[in-house]
């Protein structure tokens, strides 16, 4: 693998000269909405393949050969095709599916306006994560225009539908023959060359009672002479009480898991289990849900709660095993659980992160760090508290690393991206490319 000379300088001067042009870039994506259909079925179907349709016109100027096919949905997905027979591949990653704006008066500026005001940009999808993206494509135009023949060495990967749980992703590298050597997702990383992140599951646990007359509790929780019929009535088992008891001894799982399960790159506490949905009836549906009564007469039969459960790298094979011992423990505990134990169900709604944990010195991270030094800055190399779709990546072989612009209210009302920041990104994403191709 030979080094391209004099690449480097040229991408600077191109940089001085055009960094501008990641404003109109990201105005244009941000202009286009383009909120994930499972989140708001009345917004309008055609955003997300509008926002790819931009971005495929974009590509081909540049002389690449965007793909877009029908993923989930027939939502569309958009890869440029990586050459088997190169030294070594990157690709660019990011999602163009954003979530709803919520209430447009709490917004100082219309959410699709991409509006300008001191030095940001505004709008939902600015900061997660088409500033991101803009970044990434004026980056390719960058290596285009000073000569670097990209020619299946660099793809730019946009998926839908990671705000659902990154299954743009997971279906385009099932498609792909190979993964790519390294990928850079654009998330906002707040330029921080993030290499660590937690995995996550949706985990259901089902807590099963004994259905009965709610004015016969008292027969449940008092002691009643051996004979009465209020003996008999009141052998009702309340899965509500159960699932109390329960959540409280998770609780402490959780705490005991603080404690142990730690991460240098990754915050403390990382390792979170969260009741997300707690469904409570009588009797299970076919989809061995709760049967939800509007009347508390009735003790109910079955508690299902959903939980957001949080890994640490490492963990990835061990994690269920773990918390299905601790269920079996708890269970254990009580005469009615230990003959009725809970049931588990893991991949609740098909969900699953793999766990992050690229090298520190991995080529990749060296040449994104190398680049962020060269611009002029001090590389900081941490770990992502959330999940990305870095972890499929990983889980795929690529060398996988977050690296995005800064911004501030993500999610939230007034979603902005700095302008400074998309002109350092882009570029360092062009310089980071560049070594990373050449083996430096």
């Amino acid at each position: 693998m030979q080094p391209t000379p004099g690449l480097d300088a040229k991408l600077h001067q191109w940089f001085d000269d055009h960094a501008d042009d990641v404003v109109k870039l990201a105005q244009d994506l941000i202009s286009i909405p383009s909120v994930n259909p499972k989140f708001n079925p009345e917004e309008s179907p055609y955003g997300e393949a509008n926002v790819q349709e931009y971005i495929a016109d974009y590509l081909h100027r540049l002389g690449m050969d965007p793909v877009l096919y029908a993923a989930s949905d027939d939502r569309l997905n958009l890869h440029t095709p990586l050459n088997p027979e190169a030294d070594r591949t990157i690709a660019f990653n990011g999602h163009v599916d954003v979530v709803p704006a919520g209430d447009e008066r709490s917004w100082s500026f219309p959410p699709f306006s991409g509006a300008l005001s001191n030095g940001r940009i505004y709008g939902r999808g600015a900061m997660d994560m088409k500033g991101g993206i803009a970044s990434a494509l004026l980056a390719l135009r960058a290596l285009h225009d000073t000569g670097f023949e990209i020619d299946g060495k660099v793809g730019m990967h946009t998926v839908v539908d990671e705000e659902a749980g990154g299954f743009g992703t997971r279906d385009l590298l099932s498609r792909m023959k190979f993964a790519p050597d390294g990928v850079i997702v654009g998330e906002p990383s707040n330029e921080e060359i993030q290499i660590a992140a937690g995995g996550l599951d949706w985990v259901r646990v089902t807590i099963r009672g004994r259905s009965g007359h709610a004015g016969w509790r008292f027969a449940e929780i008092y002691p009643q002479p051996f004979e009465s019929p209020e003996r008999d009535a009141g052998t009702s088992i309340n899965a509500i009480d159960l699932a109390s008891n329960f959540l409280q001894a998770v609780n402490g799982l959780e705490r005991q898991w603080s404690a142990t399960k730690v991460h240098p790159l990754l915050p403390p506490g990382i390792t979170t289990i969260s009741p997300g949905v707690i469904r409570g009836g009588s009797g299970l549906d076919g989809q061995g849900l709760p049967t939800l009564f509007n009347n508390p007469a009735v003790i109910p039969d079955s508690v299902a709660i959903d939980f957001d459960l949080k890994f640490i790298p490492g963990d990835d094979d061990s994690v269920r095993a773990e918390f299905e011992d601790f269920v079996s423990t708890w269970a254990k505990q009580h005469y009615w659980t230990a003959n009725n134990p809970p049931l588990v169900k893991w991949e609740v709604a098909d969900l699953r992160f793999p766990s992050m944990d690229t090298p520190f010195d991995d080529s990749l991270v060296t040449a994104l760090s190398q680049s962020v030094e060269a611009s002029g800055s001090a590389p900081q190399v941490t770990g992502f508290p959330a999940v990305a779709d870095s972890a499929f990546y990983a889980a795929a072989g690529s060398a996988a690393v977050i690296y995005g612009p800064q911004g501030g209210g993500i999610h939230g009302p007034d979603e902005w991206v700095s302008i400074d920041s998309l002109k350092r990104v882009s570029r360092n994403l062009s310089l980071a490319a560049l070594a990373y191709l050449d083996g430096r």
